[in-house]
């Protein structure tokens, strides 16, 4: 039966944070997607992404496959296997106006017998050029996870953006 996506959880960032958490993945669906728009950053770095169970943090390892869509040269495609969390979701965001927009889909999230994954179509700005992701990271455990938390490189900030579950 398909059904309209419902809005479970959503965070706005309106100051320097270096992390946002949107929780509340459960059972009541099979599939979840994550929506996160005109984030903006301090300072050119990487984000990251990691994948949320009931005692917060996963300790699992990943793989990631992408394809990178690149305005300026050529596009490349990569694939990393055992990455320690927390896994890069968007590469050396570009600061002042310009913003990152992602959506993400998240299979398997709350079935604790299967490895959760997800899918990602990305938009940002690297190096003055437009950079898009289609992208997918696996988890290599089999525990249910309730949520992703995103995250800056180093001492990077979010300054603005809406994430929206």
């Amino acid at each position: 039966m398909i059904r309209a996506l419902e809005k479970i959880q959503e965070v706005e960032v309106t100051s320097n944070t270096n992390s946002v958490t949107l929780t509340g993945i459960d059972n009541t669906y099979e599939f979840h997607q994550v929506v996160f728009t005109n984030v903006r950053v301090d300072a050119a770095k990487h984000m990251y992404v990691v994948f949320q169970n009931s005692g917060g943090d996963s300790s699992s390892t990943y793989g990631r496959g992408n394809l990178l869509l690149r305005s300026n040269t050529t596009h490349g495609d990569g694939r990393q296997a055992l990455l320690t969390s927390p896994v890069a979701l968007l590469t050396n965001l570009d600061t002042g106006n310009y913003s990152a927009n992602c959506t993400i889909n998240c299979f398997s999230f709350s079935n604790a017998l299967t490895a959760s994954f997800i899918t990602y179509d990305s938009s940002h700005i690297e190096s003055g050029h437009a950079h898009g992701y289609k992208a997918g990271i696996a988890s290599s455990d089999t525990e249910a996870n309730t949520g992703l938390k995103f995250c800056m490189q180093d001492a990077a900030n979010m300054t603005a953006g809406k994430f929206t579950l």
